[in-house]
């Protein structure tokens, strides 16, 4: 249940982005990080590069339907 917020957020993200609507990025922005600020993750975790390619998958997907 703790997370059931980011669904919520992620598509108004999704539509904001993909609509070039900066003010409203802006707007959610801080918005999820005060979500996240309590989240520590560990020196000795490493995410690699999770966001390589992802504004393309967005848009490929967005296309598709």
């Amino acid at each position: 249940m703790d997370w059931m917020w980011t669904g919520q957020y992620a598509e108004k993200m999704k539509t904001a982005v993909l609509n070039n609507e900066w003010g409203t990025i802006a707007q959610l922005m801080p918005q999820i990080a005060m979500k996240f600020s309590k989240i520590q993750v560990s020196d000795n975790h490493r995410l690699g590069k999770p966001w390589a390619g992802a504004f393309g998958r967005l848009t490929l997907s967005a296309s598709k339907g």
